[in-house]
């Protein structure tokens, strides 16, 4: 095995990006087995070290419904991740989602970009990813394309 002295093993974690708390981690879960929601809005908490769920929508939530809460969030001038069951064919697809809107400040947004992937791994099951920073490239034309082209016979 390899020892590393414990300033290096610090440095290594500090790049990795922020912490998913257990509880995020159940939520995507029972998101993803128990269908208990259709999408969850997931911020940046505690300045910036974790993420947190900052929406949990009910599974009869409609695409206008998610669409209408990242609208709000920009303009809060907030980007947020989102993982979004969307149904096609009677097929379901778990979708990540970067949400950085043209107003994030740019702070935040390479905050998104650095950590999207340490975020995707935790949540075992997501079948594709979507980066979006305007209405157009989250649309749910966009969305359908990438629920199509992570299933097989569509």
């Amino acid at each position: 095995s390899v020892c590393f002295p414990n300033f290096l093993v610090l440095k290594i974690m500090s790049c990795s990006g922020v912490k998913v708390p257990p509880e995020v981690v159940t939520k995507f879960t029972q998101m993803k087995k128990e269908k208990s929601s259709r999408y969850i809005l997931i911020e940046f908490t505690k300045n910036n070290t974790e993420v947190g769920i900052a929406k949990e929508a009910p599974i009869s939530a409609t695409y206008d419904d998610f669409l209408q809460d990242l609208n709000a969030r920009a303009a809060e001038n907030k980007g947020y991740y989102a993982v979004y069951d969307y149904t096609l064919n009677n097929n379901n697809k778990l979708i990540f989602v970067c949400w950085a809107p043209e107003n994030c400040n740019a702070r935040e947004k390479m905050l998104l970009s650095s950590t999207k992937k340490d975020v995707i791994k935790k949540f075992d099951g997501v079948a594709g990813d979507i980066n979006a920073t305007d209405a157009d490239e989250i649309s749910e034309e966009t969305m359908i394309e990438k629920v199509k082209s992570c299933m097989k016979n569509i």
